[in-house]
């Protein structure tokens, strides 16, 4: 089972994907993945942190300040942050969860091979996905546009999808 979650900035991607990990552990599921956050000062975004919810380990994989030799807009981009977290995300659980698969993520060839060559697997996977990339993955699971106002509906539906995978 392959679900990708897709949406507008701000449609609720990551509070979703969020909920879901919550819930398959507090069930007994066991995960492993990782979290993106913002990282705000004064209420400005300066960068994102990624989360291996596993571990819970939290590192900075993007900032406004922390200047590294690869960059995406106004964000320098930590790989070595990203790549000690991301990569852990193919490692054991029940459920993978990604949050995200966007362009930042694939600064790094190694994430971005070992996630197409999972692709390719019978691995459990729920992941955000970047709007961009919605041909890309439309293939490999079932994608699911995310709104504010379908964000319940949406998240008991991949809920019935992850049931009937582990049961």
């Amino acid at each position: 089972m392959k679900v990708f979650i897709t949406g507008a900035p701000g449609c609720g991607k990551t509070y979703l994907i969020n909920s879901i990990a919550n819930f398959l552990k507090d069930n007994g599921f066991s995960i492993s993945g990782f979290i993106t956050e913002e990282v705000r000062e004064d209420s400005k975004r300066v960068g994102f942190k990624i989360k291996d919810l596993s571990t819970q380990r939290e590192e900075i994989f993007a900032s406004k300040v922390a200047i590294t030799p690869y960059r995406f807009g106004n964000y320098f981009i930590n790989l070595i942050n990203l790549e000690e977290i991301a990569l852990n995300a193919f490692s054991g659980g029940d459920v993978k969860i990604i949050d995200e698969i966007g362009k930042m993520e694939f600064y790094s060839e190694k994430f971005r091979k070992i996630l197409f060559e999972n692709m390719y697997t019978n691995i459990n996977l729920v992941a955000t996905l970047h709007r961009d990339f919605v041909k890309d993955f439309k293939d490999f699971g079932q994608i699911f546009f995310l709104t504010q106002e379908n964000r319940e509906e949406i998240g008991l539906k991949i809920l019935n999808l992850i049931r009937g995978a582990l049961i």
